[in-house]
């Protein structure tokens, strides 16, 4: 604890920071008091704040977490894998000239057997 305040006395630069974000955020035009009356004013002639309210907020659940998104790209995602699935099965099929074995003489090997 000690090293870290005795750093902090020592550097110039977070000296500097510090003088330059106070002066930022000292810059106004009015004061907190003068800020803090005119929303209260401005809260008072409209009635609320209904026209501050982001528009999200009357969007459904599954909108606002964009789960209509990620379901729609999900499906897509799925079906161009399935799609993809399918077409390497096939090649492997072709090329290694696997057939499918027909139920009919799968039987009768087995009851000549």
């Amino acid at each position: 604890m000690y090293y870290s305040g005795d750093k902090l006395d020592n550097c110039s630069r977070y000296k500097n920071n510090c003088v330059k974000t106070s002066k930022l955020f000292k810059d106004r035009q009015n004061g907190p008091l003068e800020t803090a009356l005119w929303w209260t004013e401005h809260v008072l002639r409209h009635k609320g704040t209904v026209n501050l309210r982001p528009d999200r907020i009357n969007e459904a659940w599954y909108m606002r977490r964009s789960l209509d998104v990620w379901g729609f790209l999900f499906a897509i995602g799925f079906a161009i894998l399935t799609i993809l699935a399918l077409m390497i099965h096939r090649v492997v099929m072709y090329c290694f000239g696997f057939k499918k074995l027909n139920r009919n003489k799968l039987a009768k090997s087995k009851k000549s057997n």
